[in-house]
């Protein structure tokens, strides 16, 4: 069962306590864009509204994980959130047709990131409506090492601490 948003932010800070949290998609309006007066908020809830309707269409299950300032009660300027797309049957990306896939590719990037024991490897990144959401795809067997990434924190020092902000999770 899902925890009330406010159990889930730090009250001293306004960032996700550490760790993945299921969450329900309306709980995330009611906090992070009907509770705000940032238009730009609005903006990235309509692009996450897009994003996971096509999810809904292309894939029968699975989760999106969103983390960053979007998910928090920072004051200040909003960042786009980074949005991770984790379908429970890794083998339905495989089955898409053409036109489906084409549906996300034409804003397909590769980012050269380091997630875990994975390594330095070259993730599909996905720049929907003009950059306003960074999206990757990932396999649900690697759904655990991509939130400890998404919570990294850099410090003044420039060391990344890893899994210190929490991530939500939204299942379809």
């Amino acid at each position: 069962m899902a925890l009330p948003l406010d159990a889930l932010l730090d009250g001293g800070t306004g960032w996700l306590l550490p760790g993945r949290h299921d969450v329900e998609w309306e709980d995330i309006g009611r906090s992070f864009v009907d509770a705000s007066s940032d238009r730009h908020r609005g903006e990235i809830w309509g692009g996450l509204q897009l994003l996971l309707d096509a999810a809904k269409e292309l894939l029968p299950s699975g989760f999106l994980m969103i983390s960053g300032t979007f998910v928090s009660t920072q004051p200040g300027p909003c960042d786009r959130p980074t949005v991770a797309v984790v379908p429970h049957d890794s083998s339905a990306l495989t089955v898409w047709s053409d036109a489906e896939e084409e549906r996300f590719s034409g804003y397909l990037s590769l980012h050269d990131v380091i997630i875990g024991s994975l390594g330095p490897s070259y993730m599909p990144i996905l720049h929907p409506l003009s950059g306003l959401l960074e999206v990757l795809y990932c396999d649900l067997s690697d759904a655990e090492q991509l939130a400890q990434w998404m919570g990294s924190v850099t410090l003044s020092d420039g060391t990344d601490k890893v899994g210190e902000r929490g991530v939500l999770e939204v299942e379809w």
